[in-house]
């Protein structure tokens, strides 16, 4: 657990659950819909575990995103490379 990190990681995780529950809920286009969905809620977390510290566990959200994706996500998966990169280049990039 991220010591002082809870709060902040609560708010993006319901924040993203919720976009994601409102895209399915809004009739997305069907299963791909879905995962687009929970794919960027998963690069949201992603984001925010590793500007809390946590590179590990962003690094197993961004794989748990790009299984989700289609080779033509290639945007996605551009900015999931690169948020990989940032994760393992020693905590450069930070804010």
């Amino acid at each position: 657990m991220i010591s002082g990190g809870g709060d902040v990681l609560e708010v993006v995780a319901l924040s993203a659950l919720t976009a994601f529950w409102t895209a399915v809920g809004n009739g997305a286009a069907g299963e791909m819909g879905k995962q687009l969905a929970l794919s960027r809620a998963l690069t949201d977390l992603a984001e925010t575990l590793h500007y809390a510290g946590d590179d590990g566990a962003a690094l197993r959200r961004i794989s748990e995103a790009e299984r989700l994706l289609s080779p033509t996500a290639g945007p996605h998966l551009r900015y999931l490379a690169g948020l990989r990169q940032r994760c393992t280049d020693g905590g450069q990039g930070r804010r």
